[in-house]
């Protein structure tokens, strides 16, 4: 509210001021002064409502500068006597006063320039989609679920310990993390090699990046980690070593003859 009537001091103050440069100027042309007057309250309306109802709706603000304009050019014809600005509207009027018809036109055209000019187009903004750590295990994980054959432990591990040992043999084993590619048929190979330089990119693409997961607690193991490293002599898996002491052995099921 308070707003609100900031706006309309402010329009008043702009009325104000044709007022007296009228009074003090009387050798001016009242074309000169009328089209003086209508961008002055124009501008100031529309210049006013922007800065005043800036979080608003566009169209609540359009509505409060034509208010603005409307009352503006009529209270400045008011304290001119009728010559400069909006007169009393009379329905029974037999014609239409052009002159005040495009005094009201300026103003508005004016104010809805400056309402509009330099507005700031929402832009929306992505956030880029990242595969979830359940989803990288989901991914690699093999069908079903490996339980080791239960071993004594090399020590005696903590309440949670024991608590990730329950939660690691409900878990689907993930694989050794090696990217196994299907050999394309002789039919898709045939089909591609017509194509020539028309051939599709390849969906399976290879990273320069390797990434290495216990298989027991589902984790990332580094080759400089702080829980230690384990590699099994067979399959090259990567184990914390904590957890390779928990089984005594790689929790990846190998085919050995």
């Amino acid at each position: 509210m308070r707003r609100i009537l900031l706006l309309l001091l402010f329009i008043t103050g702009i009325v104000l001021w044709l007022v007296v440069l009228d009074q003090s100027k009387p050798q001016l042309p009242e074309l000169l002064m009328e089209i003086l007057a209508v961008s002055a309250i124009g501008l100031g309306a529309g210049l006013g409502t922007r800065l005043a109802l800036t979080k608003w709706n566009w169209l609540i603000q359009l509505c409060f500068t034509l208010a603005c304009l409307v009352l503006g050019l009529y209270g400045l014809g008011f304290l001119t006597d009728w010559r400069i600005g909006l007169a009393p509207l009379v329905f029974w009027r037999d014609q239409v006063d052009y002159r005040e018809a495009a005094q009201l036109g300026g103003g508005a055209l004016t104010a809805l320039i400056v309402l509009s000019a330099w507005r700031r187009t929402s832009i929306r903004t992505y956030q880029p989609y990242t595969r979830s750590g359940s989803e990288g295990r989901a991914a690699i994980a093999l069908g079903g679920s490996y339980q080791p054959a239960p071993r004594t432990p090399s020590r005696v591990g903590g309440s949670s310990r024991a608590s990730s040992r329950g939660r690691a043999i409900s878990r689907p084993i993930p694989s050794a993390g090696r990217l196994i590619v299907p050999r394309p048929s002789k039919k898709s190979r045939a089909r591609s090699g017509r194509r020539g330089v028309f051939r599709r990119k390849p969906e399976v693409q290879f990273s320069a990046y390797e990434e290495h997961k216990c298989p027991y607690c589902l984790e990332d193991v580094k080759r400089n980690d702080p829980r230690g490293v384990k590699e099994c002599p067979v399959c090259h898996t990567l184990h914390h070593a904590d957890c390779w002491s928990i089984t005594g052995m790689c929790q990846v099921p190998h085919l050995t003859t």
